[in-house]
């Protein structure tokens, strides 16, 4: 037995500017989510909030790029992001944020109409990461749980049999391309982008030619 150990990784998603209802500046706007297992991150298609936490607006720097930017986060959890708190331009309920729309973070695959919006849950808190969960229904019965109510589809993979699969397979994997459909992969993945990591282990411990010590494919993603 291995134990396994997960990386955690904060991550932001573009909303599109057309959903907003608020514009402060001609600034990108992200929300950031915070999760200990980075590699669903190419299978999220929801992006869940509070309806009742109280979230903010902020007007500070991409913390990648170091670029002008507005970032949307719960209030309570600001000082866990950043040292010095940035400029406030907004305030909103979680309930007021559900339905706006971002960009596919990881564009692999096409998981089909619905997908990429903000939902609602009542397993949200503020006691960790941002107060913005990352939604990968395929991984996780909470996420399948509040994504199926919200009407947002999972993103999965057809197999060379014809059925539907998560996108990492039953030893730990991404999918070989060679195993799934040759229309599906032609007509909803991005076959580029993806080859590269199809066939990785998703974690060090499910791959008996690495150890924990070797850099885990969390780090790539």
């Amino acid at each position: 037995y291995r134990d396994v150990k997960d990386l955690t990784c904060v991550a932001l998603f573009k909303l599109r500017v057309e959903s907003l209802e608020f514009r402060v500046e001609d600034l990108p706007v992200y929300a950031i989510a915070w999760t200990t297992t980075p590699w669903t991150l190419p299978s999220n298609t929801a992006l869940c909030v509070g309806p009742n936490i109280d979230y903010v607006l902020l007007k500070t720097v991409h913390p990648y790029t170091e670029e002008p930017c507005q970032i949307l986060m719960a209030k309570a959890l600001v000082g866990t992001m950043f040292k010095e708190t940035p400029e406030v331009v907004a305030e909103f309920k979680g309930s007021e944020l559900v339905g706006i729309e971002y960009e596919q973070l990881i564009p692999w695959v096409n998981p089909g109409e619905g997908a990429f919006r903000i939902i609602a849950g009542d397993y949200v808190t503020t006691e960790d990461g941002t107060g913005i969960v990352h939604i990968a229904p395929t991984f996780g019965a909470d996420d399948k749980r509040v994504a199926a109510a919200a009407g947002i589809p999972p993103l999965q993979l057809i197999d060379k049999d014809g059925k539907p699969q998560p996108m990492v397979d039953r030893t730990g994997k991404f999918f070989r391309i060679e195993d799934l459909d040759p229309e599906f992969v032609k007509n909803c993945m991005d076959v580029e982008a993806y080859r590269p990591y199809a066939g990785q282990f998703v974690k060090n411990a499910y791959d008996p030619t690495k150890t924990e010590k070797d850099k885990s494919l969390d780090v790539d993603i």
